[in-house]
């Protein structure tokens, strides 16, 4: 056995040098290396358990250990945290989880933190949410930063400062939940170059096509889905509008995951959070009515060449009305045939129009099949119609060709209808 000694000495007289006042002699501590001083020793190490203690009481959320090995063996747990899950006392916890961990970690998240843990081999630490049950019975949503640390053992574990998020995800919930009953997408991105999307509805993955897990494989990112041609120009669309407000408009296309590609209308408002640019974004499909305008122009374009084919025929008429302003657009016809000018009114080219029927009974259904009013409640497909009324210029016949597609616009109005109208010679139709 080995004795430690631990003595005071004072100075005897002049002619000796000291003598031996008090002598103590004790076995040292296991944890006693060398010529250290274990009582100060024991003062340093009071002094930081105390500090420690300090620490968890002042830090708002709960702190939880384990070892790094299979099962996840307790190391550690602080008053805060047995508070946040319901325990009285360490044992108690312990008891109720077997010493592992593990057993105290929703099913659902095993893997995220096996996954997690596994970052430790190329990290020091990492942050992620999981839940944890209670004593009850019930869990609770954590958000854990973790760090890894080498205890006084030798051994490998982690530590995890905790905030209990339980709140927070059921208003995430709530929120995503209102998200799934907005028609259309809706969907938070960043404004940065790839548009990277931070949450989304069932609507923007329902419409692409893609999972979500899909489309997180694919960066969640739009910039992944938008049209190149309107992905090159965008930032620089976007920036313009953003000069007169934080809210932006725009129409452009997307690719989905069958290949077709498919018109949006999207609107969005910019916001900052943590200092990072986001943008709130809500887009309906828009694909039937850019087909629609493409058949639109395509008509109106075949219309002009049989225009321009006729009008050196006396007795030609050509024009647009724009049925939601009530005006005359564009208009061309020779002075025989002139029925408006632009700048007229729908209702003033409808009257002119019956006015200058032969039949009063025929002038009678002019006024009644196209009234302002009749037009405007039709639905919103396209529509033909090709009308012939005898005209009181002797040997002539007045044929309207109409092309008409009302649709609302944001402020409720009804869109654009043309109309076509061709006046010729009796001779020339039957």
């Amino acid at each position: 056995m080995i004795l430690r000694n631990f003595h005071s000495l004072l100075p005897a007289s002049w002619r000796t040098s000291m003598s031996i006042c008090n002598l103590h002699f004790a076995e040292p501590s296991i944890h006693q290396s060398g010529s250290e001083h274990y009582p100060q020793t024991l003062v340093v190490e009071n002094l930081a358990r105390q500090r420690q203690d300090l620490f968890d009481a002042s830090v708002p959320g709960g702190m939880i250990g384990c070892y790094i090995t299979p099962g996840l063996p307790f190391y550690f747990i602080n008053r805060q945290m047995l508070n946040h899950l319901g325990y009285g006392t360490e044992q108690e916890f312990v008891s109720d989880i077997g010493g592992m961990i593990i057993n105290c970690i929703h099913p659902g998240d095993h893997r995220l933190i096996n996954n997690a843990n596994e970052l430790l081999q190329t990290m020091e630490s990492y942050a992620t949410e999981y839940r944890l049950k209670k004593k009850n019975g019930t869990y609770i949503w954590l958000h854990g930063a973790v760090r890894k640390v080498i205890t006084e053992d030798g051994r490998p574990a982690v530590y995890s400062v905790c905030f209990d998020i339980t709140e927070q995800k059921k208003l995430r919930n709530e929120l995503l939940h209102l998200y799934n009953n907005i028609p259309g997408a809706v969907f938070r991105c960043r404004f940065d170059a790839d548009f990277s999307v931070i949450d989304a509805n069932d609507g923007l993955f329902d419409f692409l096509g893609y999972t979500r897990e899909e489309f997180a494989s694919m960066g969640n990112k739009m910039s992944a889905v938008i049209y190149p041609d309107d992905l090159a120009v965008m930032t620089d669309k976007i920036r313009n509008q953003l000069k007169s407000g934080n809210t932006i408009h725009n129409e452009h296309r997307l690719i989905c995951k069958d290949g077709s590609i498919k018109w949006i209308s999207i609107k969005a408002q910019l916001f900052q959070e943590s200092g990072d640019e986001q943008f709130f974004c809500v887009f309906v499909d828009m694909t039937e009515e850019k087909l629609m305008q493409a058949r639109n122009e395509e008509l109106y374009r075949q219309e002009m060449s049989n225009f321009a084919m006729l009008s050196s025929r006396e007795g030609s008429i050509q024009g647009r009305i724009n049925i939601s302003q009530d005006r005359v657009e564009n208009y061309l016809s020779t002075t025989k045939a002139a029925l408006c000018h632009v700048g007229d009114t729908y209702d003033q080219i409808i009257f002119n129009l019956a006015d200058s029927a032969v039949d009063p009974a025929i002038s009678e259904k002019i006024s009644r099949t196209m009234a302002r009013d009749k037009v405007c409640r039709t639905g919103n497909a396209w529509e033909y119609r090709r009308y012939r009324y005898p005209s009181l210029c002797p040997g002539q016949t007045f044929t309207m060709k109409i092309f008409r597609r009302p649709y609302p616009d944001l402020s409720g109005n009804m869109g654009w209808s043309r109309k076509n109208c061709i006046l010729r010679s009796r001779s020339s139709i039957y």
